[in-house]
């Protein structure tokens, strides 16, 4: 970021609870917050598990989740 009015907005999945949740991030130079936190979908969590196990932290979004998050922000009209 090379000025305060520099935005940044990326989704992550954070594991430091029990259930994941998908989070998206917005962060500019001097704050980060979240513009929407949701569990792990039910349909991504067996794929999440597999590649990460129960490890603690935060990851990032990756094949296939990916693909669902794009094909539900265009099925809710989300997507410019």
């Amino acid at each position: 970021m090379r000025s305060k009015s520099d935005v940044s907005r990326h989704f992550i999945i954070d594991a430091w609870e029990a259930t994941p949740t998908i989070r998206l991030v917005q962060r500019n130079s001097e704050h980060a917050g979240d513009l929407v936190s949701f569990p792990l979908p039910a349909e991504l969590m067996d794929a999440f598990r597999e590649e990460h196990g129960t490890r603690k932290g935060l990851y990032t979004v990756s094949s296939p989740k990916k693909a669902w998050l794009q094909k539900a922000m265009d099925q809710e009209g989300m997507h410019g």
